[in-house]
């Protein structure tokens, strides 16, 4: 029986990412879920959305869990973890309500030719036209899992207009544990990362996207201020993180705990390098700084490694 791997996260893993600094070059190489999936010899379930932070990551996850019916058929759910200070919010538009068995569901439109429009054209659920083409039948497999969970109705904000950092960490840390009890709830083997930093950012104070930069907007080093104590506001969040310590499965979270004075990692500055490295082969360029094919194959190879150690 062929299981899924169901993994969320930002840009660091969407599927269809695109590179605001280089709008021209293709970036449709395998992204680290999709690797992870052929190695393990699972169906690739990629939730991930640009720009998103950790409430649709633990949400998009959730959902995918409850819906699918038999959670056997789930081989390892994969979070990995963005900034704490975004707004995610969900417009309920679509999806269906309830579990249901994917499979059950796909095989009864193939066995019916249900027909679909893609591409100003009307296609057929069969194996004898369009989805002869392998690549179409595992990317529609994939969509209609995500059009169940309505994926599509999330939008984010870079910054939480309401709340301060503090209260958006613990948000975070709730999310980390929900997730982990779910997970342990229904025997679904699970890895939990933290792919950018959570807090130090918005402390530092956050600088320019490369849209405003390309755009315009804002210079290179117009970065935004905190207003607080930035040592007051890093020692309380790392009190914070610290409340979790105990509760946190450290050997399914990698990196724990998260921060570098704690003695913890986040994934990005540990494994594919700082900022503005033109050398940097694991980076897309100097100035976008999201993975490149190479850095996405090493996200890969270490969480791989990390899967076989612990499960």
């Amino acid at each position: 029986m062929e299981k899924l791997l169901i993994c969320s996260g930002d840009s660091f893993t969407d599927p269809i990412f695109r590179s605001a600094p280089h709008p021209e070059m293709d970036t449709s190489w395998p992204k680290w879920p999709e690797i992870m999936a052929k190695e393990l010899g699972m169906r690739c379930i990629n939730l991930g959305r640009s720009g998103s932070g950790n409430e649709y990551i633990y949400s998009s996850l959730q959902d995918a869990v409850l819906k699918i019916k038999d959670k056997s058929r789930i081989g390892l759910v994969v979070a990995a973890w963005s900034q704490g200070f975004r707004r995610d919010f969900q417009i309920c538009e679509g999806g269906k309500s309830g579990p249901f068995s994917w499979q059950s569901e796909w095989n009864d439109g193939m066995g019916m030719r249900d027909p679909f429009a893609f591409g100003g054209e009307t296609q057929y659920m069969d194996k004898e036209h369009y989805f002869k083409d392998e690549a179409n039948l595992l990317f529609w497999q994939e969509e209609w899992i995500k059009n169940a969970i309505d994926v599509k109705g999330w939008s984010n904000e870079r910054v939480d207009a309401y709340g301060d950092i503090q209260g958006w960490v613990r948000r975070s840390m709730r999310h980390f544990m929900n997730l982990q009890m779910m997970c342990e709830r229904y025997d679904i083997p699970y890895l939990q990362t933290q792919m950018i930093p959570l807090y130090i950012d918005y402390i530092r104070g956050l600088p320019p996207t490369e849209e405003e930069i390309k755009q315009g907007l804002r210079e290179p080093n117009d970065n935004m201020q905190y207003n607080g104590n930035k040592d007051k506001a890093k020692e309380e969040v790392n009190k914070i993180i610290l409340e979790y310590d105990e509760a946190i499965d450290e050997k399914r979270f990698f990196g724990w705990p998260i921060s570098r004075e704690l003695g913890g990692f986040t994934f990005n500055l540990a494994y594919l390098g700082g900022f503005h490295d033109a050398d940097n082969d694991l980076q897309i360029s100097e100035v976008d700084t999201h993975p490149s094919k190479l850095g996405h194959e090493l996200i890969a190879k270490v969480l791989l490694e990390k899967y076989h150690s612990v499960i």
